[in-house]
């Protein structure tokens, strides 16, 4: 039974859920035809169950098959459910149904498992959700005075802002706060946790950075030697090492600061993605 949840005059729909021997995908669209937008996309988890989602409205149809056996639905959004449509929905809305995608009719009709991601130009772009601008948007916003900055990285320079929003786009929104009004108090030290392990299986790479803005306008990016944590290299079979170095002071005249964890979260297979911060103020 496909799962929904009620939004007001809405429903979020989930694209599907597809395992080799059972499974569903649908699409959702307006009673023209038009794919309605990709609200989010669920990146984690079993794969049959990742899936991206989409929302339907009063006049909405959603397109379903499922396997196995192999079947085919049209459904209306009205009253605040689904309504099966029954064979005539096919011949109502024909026109609707023509307009669909090629890519949308071939998606559909697979029946492999993994996971159901609606195909790029039907909804998205295939990377970024609804969801997803409108997070990257609140992030840039947040990290005001640091959109300039540029690091070194192991693939060449890059911009250290757009670094951050690709990373918080894998992240869970538990972890990026950004309303400064529930920010804590600033701390009197700039703790820098870090975790570092290399090997054939796994690779680690959590560390810490600070971001200050101050009274005067100036916006500082710090990146502090660790103060806790462990390293090691499971090339070498090494005893893990651990970091210990003073913490730094928090500068005067700080009036706000975020503290940044990149590599806060762990795959599947332990390697370190995504980031989390938290943020305080004066």
């Amino acid at each position: 039974m496909t799962t929904v949840t009620e939004v007001r005059n809405s429903l979020v729909v989930p694209n599907g859920q597809s395992k080799a021997n059972k499974g569903f995908r649908q699409i959702v669209i307006s009673p023209q035809g038009e794919v309605r937008s990709v609200l989010s996309a669920d990146r984690s988890g079993e794969r049959s169950k990742r899936c991206t989602k989409q929302v339907a409205r009063k006049g909405d149809l959603v397109l379903r098959h499922s396997w196995f056996p192999s079947t085919w639905e049209v459904l209306m959004f009205t009253d605040g459910e689904l309504h099966n449509l029954g064979a005539n929905g096919f011949a109502q809305h024909a026109r609707a149904l023509k307009a669909l995608p090629k890519e949308a009719d071939a998606w559909l009709a697979a029946t492999e498992a993994g996971e159901s991601y609606l195909p790029a130009g039907c909804g998205w772009d295939g990377v970024r959700t609804t969801n997803d601008l409108r997070k990257e948007q609140d992030i840039r916003a947040l990290f005001i005075g640091l959109e300039g900055v540029e690091v070194d990285t192991p693939t060449g320079v890059q911009n250290w802002l757009d670094g951050v929003v690709r990373q918080a786009s894998l992240s869970p929104f538990t972890g990026l706060p950004l309303n400064w009004s529930k920010a804590g108090q600033l701390p009197k030290e700039l703790d820098a946790p870090a975790e570092y392990y290399d090997s054939s299986l796994a690779h680690v790479n959590e560390y810490t950075e600070w971001l200050l803005w101050y009274c005067d306008g100036r916006v500082e990016r710090i990146v502090p030697e660790p103060t806790s944590g462990s390293w090691s290299s499971g090339y070498a079979h090494q005893d893990p090492e651990y970091y210990n170095a003073l913490p730094l002071a928090m500068p005067d005249s700080v009036r706000t600061a975020i503290r940044l964890t990149r590599g806060a979260y762990r795959t599947n297979e332990c390697d370190s993605y995504g980031c989390k911060w938290s943020m305080y103020k004066m």
